[in-house]
Formats: structure tokens, sequence, C-alpha cells
């Protein structure tokens, strides 16, 4: 009886020895993640207290605690520099998290690993890993990670020039964003949005939100937010919009906007390259403006403090514009040394854009050689478009394949927990066999059912075409009606009126009762025969139908309409024809575009309401473009509606019709 006494004895003995181990273990754990994180702890220090730590975890399971303390690591050795650590410890956590299929942790390893990527300004890989964590957050559910991941996306198109991918990607985080109170996320999406428009020149729209920006950060300092990250962001903020006002020739405006920036204590100290950008674009204004004399220091100092820092982009834009500073006095060889330099520069650091602006410059004013830069010119703005073909493609390609292989590995899944009901024998084998076979009936009978329910499509497409003519016809004849009831037999009506006037009292009386009685009804009939749906005060909810029920097959329909968008500045056939032009733009889409997506936007100012459709498709020329029926259609009803509008489409790029309709009310 002694013996297995003993055994019991011994396994407590092991049980207690291991608990006491591994509280040991996460007692050091905690201290060296502490040591590493104290800003006070010598570099040196803090790498030997990483490698600890790096230590402890080859002894330890993969547990839940254990990948926590993972990804504490790995955001730790971030923060202070260690970038191949965090990179390594990323990936550990990647694994273990997939192996246990622990879908939160594997979505912010992901994240992990295009920070990294990132940070090494390997943009493809950044935006591949960011895509793969946006899907996962997007399956959990998890708003705030889909937007977080959906920013840093945005922004890798934005500085890769893919500005309308960039602008859909925006737009979509904002959808995310719509009645959460997340204003620091709300920021960027306004600050990013108002850049991208105005790299597409679109500058009135840009002011607009850079405003809406400014307004939440005013939001924000009734938070507990950093203040010097709020301070920070709000010059950035006056700075986007001095550039802003500078394209649109107010000076003036711009010239305050950089000044209040500038006037923010400690600014040179605290963020030296703010301070140099603040300082070259204000030289900049000054020099638009003549005032040469105030212009050239600004713009000497900002290139110092750039070239203390080593800021090789902000060299290059400092040196273009003291060219153009002795351009304006006439001095020709210094602006051309300035430039020279500046092309250098550019070729060396790869930056295509200033390569092609400073060739530019060169062979406008370098007589002797203008015919030379002119060729480089013309090869490296043909290189770029190409490159920036090719970076489009690649990294609509990286979304493609990062779709595809969340598709791939949720089938894998399901084939798996498929394969598990075999186990068991022969019974279960059969039993497999069973479910596969109806499982191939029922795949026939979904695809009989697929190609009777395409068929009906293709039917209620024509039906849908052949009511809305006729509904034309109909809605055409009605009015014809109206009208004749109301100009024809009214105004008859009201002619006996007059002439009965000579009757005598009681018969005149009479008569003109009778007549008031009969016009009261026919002016009813023809107020009747009006369509009463686009009556209703809720007209957006007509507009959401209307892009809702468009075919999604090869073109996904987004809509982005304000829920408290006032109709009531707009008459009856003023709806009318903003249902028709919106119905006639989005067939255009549909016909000719060839697009993957498509986005309508309304908005509304104090005037206007201005619509907006936006698609991803091939493309025209629209200086070119012979106007069919349906662009006259547009231009008719644009012209009936007393509004303006726009077509700007590039060849491989999309399209983007904008329509502006005043808000003056007719009659109808």
């Amino acid at each position: 009886m002694k013996f297995p006494l003993y055994c019991i004895l011994i396994a407590f003995l092991c049980i207690q020895c291991q608990d006491h181990d591994r509280k040991k273990a996460l007692t050091q754990y905690q201290l060296y993640l502490n040591k590493l994180n104290d800003s006070t702890t010598p570099l040196p220090e803090r790498e030997h207290y990483l490698d600890s730590i790096t230590e402890l975890f080859d002894h330890e399971n993969n547990t839940a605690e254990h990948r926590s303390h993972l990804k504490e690591t790995a955001a730790a050795a971030y923060n202070q520099g260690y970038e191949q650590r965090y990179f390594e410890l990323s990936k550990t956590l990647y694994k273990q998290s997939v192996n246990k299929q622990d879908s939160s942790l594997t979505a912010q390893a992901l994240y992990f690993i295009g920070d990294y990527y990132e940070e090494r300004n390997q943009s493809d890989s950044a935006f591949y890993y960011y895509s793969k964590s946006h899907n996962l957050y997007r399956s959990l559910n998890d708003t705030l990670k889909q937007v977080k991941t959906s920013l840093y996306k945005a922004g890798i198109l934005f500085d890769e020039g893919i500005y309308n991918e960039s602008e859909a990607e925006i737009l979509k985080t904002l959808k995310l964003l719509n009645n959460n109170t997340e204003q620091r996320y709300l920021y960027e999406c306004y600050n990013l949005l108002s850049i991208v428009l105005s790299q597409n020149s679109q500058h009135k729209e840009a002011l607009l939100y850079q405003y809406k920006a400014l307004q939440t950060l005013d939001e924000l300092k009734k938070t507990d937010f950093s203040p010097k990250v709020l301070r920070n962001s709000q010059v950035y903020c006056y700075n986007n919009m001095g550039n802003t006002y500078d394209k649109l020739l107010d000076f003036e405006q711009a010239e305050s906007l950089y000044t209040k920036g500038l006037s923010f204590p400690n600014l040179k100290r605290e963020q030296p390259m703010l301070y140099a950008m603040l300082l070259n674009n204000l030289g900049n204004n000054y020099m638009q403006r003549q005032r040469h004399t105030e212009a050239y220091p600004l713009l000497i100092e900002s290139l110092e403090i750039r070239d203390s820092l080593d800021l090789k982009p902000g060299i290059i834009t400092s040196k273009i514009r003291l060219g153009d500073y002795h351009i304006h006095l006439r001095d020709t060889t210094a602006a051309l040394q300035y430039w020279k330099d500046a092309y250098t520069l550019a070729k060396e650091t790869r930056s295509n854009d200033d390569i092609v602006r400073s060739l530019k410059l060169l062979s406008n004013y370098d007589r002797s050689k203008a015919q030379y830069y002119s060729d480089l010119c013309f090869k490296a703005h043909d290189s770029l478009k190409k490159i920036e073909m090719q970076t489009k493609n690649k990294f609509a390609r990286i979304q493609y394949e990062t779709d595809e292989v969340e598709q791939k590995n949720e089938l894998l899944v399901r084939r798996v927990s498929m394969m598990g009901l075999a186990v068991g024998g022969l019974t279960l084998l059969i039993l497999g066999l069973i479910v596969i076979y109806r499982l191939e009936a029922n795949n026939k009978r979904l695809r009989y059912l697929q190609e009777q329910q395409n068929s009906k499509e293709v039917i209620y497409k024509l039906l849908l075409q052949q009511d809305e003519l006729g509904q034309q016809v109909l809605l055409k004849e009605r009015n014809r009606i109206a009208k004749e009831l109301h100009d024809g037999i009214i105004n008859t009506l009201f002619s006996i009126q007059l002439h009965v006037g000579k009757s005598d009292d009681a018969q005149k009386n009479r008569l003109i009762a009778d007549l008031e009685r009969a016009s009261e009804q026919i002016r009813q009939v023809s107020h009747d025969l009006k369509d009463q749906s686009f009556v209703q005060s809720n007209f957006s909810v007509l507009i959401e139908a209307l892009i809702d029920k468009q075919p999604q097959e090869t073109t996904a329909f987004e809509s982005l309409i304000p829920k408290n968008l006032d109709w009531s500045a707009f008459s009856y056939e003023q709806k009318i024809n903003i249902y028709r032009l919106l119905q006639e733009a989005l067939q255009n889409v549909l016909k000719h575009a060839q697009a993957t997506k498509c986005f309508v936007v309304l908005s509304e100012n104090a005037t206007d309401l201005i619509v907006k459709v936006q698609d991803n498709g091939i493309g025209f020329n629209s200086d070119k473009v012979h106007k069919g029926i349906g662009l006259r259609n547009l231009e008719e009803r644009m012209e009936e509606l007393g509004g303006s509008w726009t077509i700007d489409s590039k060849i491989g790029v999309g399209s983007t019709v904008k329509f502006v309709i005043p808000k003056k009310k007719t009659e109808g």
C-alpha cells in the first residue's frame, strides 16, 4: 500500500515544482520587460534584457499567455528600435497563433510584419500583410482595427502615386467610421483625403476636408490625447491648407496660415523638419508675390536645416525653389546651378517626380542644352508612366492575391473538417461516400437553379428596360394631358367666366360657381397625374434603392449619401431629372467602363447639391470622346437643372463624373 502513496506524493511534488517554476519565469519575464521599456536603462543593457526574454520563451509552451507575452515583447522591441528582433518575434507570434487558430493574434502578427516592411520602405510587402490583417479583422468584426489597417493601405497607395485607389480606400474607411467616436482616425481620414484630392487638382474639395480635419483636432483637445501630437498635427494642417490656398492663388490667406504654424513655440527645436517645410512654403509664397527681399532668407534657412538633417527630398525641393527665385531675379546662371544640383540628387535618390520636374526647368532655361534636357525629360516621363502603371497593377494584383489566399484558406479549413468525418472505419467511409454523392446531386441541382436564376435575371432586365420605356412614355403623356388641362381648358373656362358678366345676377352667379368647381376639378386631375413617388421628402431612399438594384456581377456599386441630406429645396421636376441623371450615369458605367468598382457620393453645401460617380474602369480620352445619346441626355438634363458637370477620365485609371446642381427651387 505504501508504493501508490509514494507515487501520488512524487506526482504532487512535481506539479508543485512546475507551478513554482512557471511563477518564477513569469516574475522574471515581467522584470525583464519593465527594464526593457524603462527609458533610463542603458542601451546595451536593454538588448541584454531582450535576449533574456527570448531565452525564457525557448522553454515555454504555446499557450495563450505565452502568445500574449510574445506580442508585448515584439511591441517593446519595435519601440526600442530593434527592428530585426521585432520581425523575428512577430514571425514567431504568427506561426504559433496560426497553429492554435488564434485569429485575433494572427491578425496582430500580420499587422506587425506589415509595420516592419513599411519601416524598410518595402511598400508592396507592407501592403500585402496589411491586407491579410485587414481581412482577418473583418472576419472578427473588429471595426477599429479594420479602420487602422485600411488607413495604412490608403497611405501606401498614396505614397506610390495611386491616388484614385487611395481615395476609394479612404471612403471605405469613412464608411466604417460612421457613427464612431474615434476622432483620431476621423482626423487621419480627413487629412489624407484632403492631400489626395489636392494631388488630383481638386483644391476646393481638398480645402473642405482640411477644415474638417482641423475641426476634428479641436474635438480631440477635449480628450486626454497627447497635446504635443495634437500641436504637430495642427501645424501640418496649417501647412497643407496654406499649400491649397497658394494653388488657388489666395496668397494672403496662405501667408496667414504659414505664419500661424511658425508661431508655435519651440517648433524649430522640436520639429525642425516641419519648421523647414513651413519656411520654404512661406518663402515661395513671398516669391510669387514679388517680395523677393523677404523670400530669400527663408528659402536659404530652410535649405540649411534640411542639409543639417540630411533630408534629401527636402533638399531637392529647396534647391528647385531657390532656382525659381533666381529666375525671378533673371539670374539664369545661379538658377541653372540649383536645378542641376536638384537633378543630380534626384537621380541619386531615384525620385522620379523630382527628376522630371528639374529636367523640365533645365530644358526651358538652359538654351545651350535645351534639346539634351528635353530628350532626357521625355525619357524620364515615359519611364515614370510605365513605373506608375506597373506599380498600380502590382498593388491590384497583391490585393487580388491576398483575397484569393484568404478564400483558399477558408476552403482548406472546410476540406480538413470534411476529411475528419472519414475517421472511424468502414461505416464512416460509406457514410462519407453517401454524403459526397448527395452533395454532387445537390450541386447539380444548384447549378440548374443558378442557370434558371440567370435566365430570370435576363428576362427581368428586359422587363425593367421595357417598363422604364413605358414609364417614360406614360410620364410624357401625363404631362402633356396635364398641360392641356391646365393651359387649354382652364383658360377657356376662365374666358367664358369673363363673358358671362353681361348676364343677369342670378344666372351669372350660378354659371360662375359651376365654372369654378370645374376648374378646381381639372386642376386636381392635372396634379394627380404626376408621379407621386418623387414627391416624398426622403428622396435619399429612392436614390439608394436605384444604386442597390444595379447588377453587381461585374461592377460592385457602393454609395455614400448623408442621412440628413435636405431635398426640400428641389421641386418635383428637379427630383425626376436628378434621378434620371444618376440612372443614366450608372448605365454608362455598366455599358462602357468595364469597372470592378463604382462609388456614388452625394454631398451638399449652402448653394449646391454635388453628385460624384467614380469608377476604376478602362477610362477614355475625355477631350476626344464622341457625344452619344447617353452624354447628350446628361447634357440636356443638366441644362434643365441649370447646373454644371465635368468628366475627368484617364485611360487605364478610371473616370469621375461630377454634377453640381443649384438648390434654387423652380415652379412645377
